[in-house]
């Protein structure tokens, strides 16, 4: 998919068009062909995820939008035939990749917000953050339920791995709204009893909850000091 197809100098030629254009004919096969087999990669990726034996490499967008870039456009003084090759499958071929550049961008922007976000002052702009969790869980169902479809196999997987790891660690910063005082430099604040009758403090039993619960990478583990350790 490097470069356009040699046929190309030729296709639309007075003599191509005086034969009834058999080679923009053949162009349109080699296309079709392409297609079904770029499809027959993403149903062996498929069964491959569902616990069949297949190594197929996984399907990318890029590669799907490179082979709709080199569909032939058909002309009407061509042989009719071109319409049966390609327009059908060109059609749900080209919904195919504009669903899923759609999702993927969606969820790319969405992700760049809540980072953005999270640089201001979180607690000044909680509700902002919620709203942001929200959009972020919502595009993390759209990818579970196109998981097993055309569409979830070209999807990039460090997106999705990305929106998992972005969701957990916003819900931590969502559950310590709850301390207004964490969100000071009073460490008076921190109260010794197992207790909350005063709501300007934070039971210390509780802060050690939130620090358990403190979202890290795979791999890393807390330590007796409060520190983190690479395992």
């Amino acid at each position: 998919l490097e470069s356009k197809f040699p046929l190309d100098v030729t296709i639309g030629s007075d003599e191509d068009r005086r034969m009834e254009a058999p080679l923009f004919i053949c162009q349109c096969l080699v296309w079709r062909l392409i297609c079904d087999r770029f499809m027959s990669r993403i149903e062996q990726y498929l069964a491959t995820k569902n616990g069949g034996s297949s190594s197929s490499k996984k399907p990318t967008l890029k590669d799907a939008k490179a082979i709709l870039s080199f569909c032939p456009v058909t002309v009407d003084s061509f042989f009719p035939l071109s319409d049966i090759i390609v327009l059908k499958v060109k059609k749900s071929f080209q919904q195919m990749v504009e669903d899923a550049e759609a999702l993927q961008a969606r969820a790319s922007q969405t992700l760049g917000d809540c980072t953005n976000l999270l640089q201001t002052n979180c607690f000044l702009r909680k509700d902002d953050i919620c709203r942001s969790l929200q959009l972020l869980k919502n595009i993390q169902v759209d990818f579970v339920r196109h998981e097993n479809s055309t569409i979830g196999a070209l999807l990039n997987i460090d997106t999705k791995v990305g929106l998992s790891r972005k969701v957990t660690s916003v819900e931590w910063l969502v559950k310590c709204f709850s301390y207004p005082a964490l969100f000071t430099e009073n460490t008076a604040v921190i109260s010794s009893l197992d207790s909350e009758q005063d709501p300007n403090k934070i039971p210390f039993c509780q802060l050690e909850k939130l620090r358990d619960s403190i979202p890290v990478k795979p791999g890393v583990q807390w330590n007796e000091t409060g520190g983190v350790v690479d395992t």
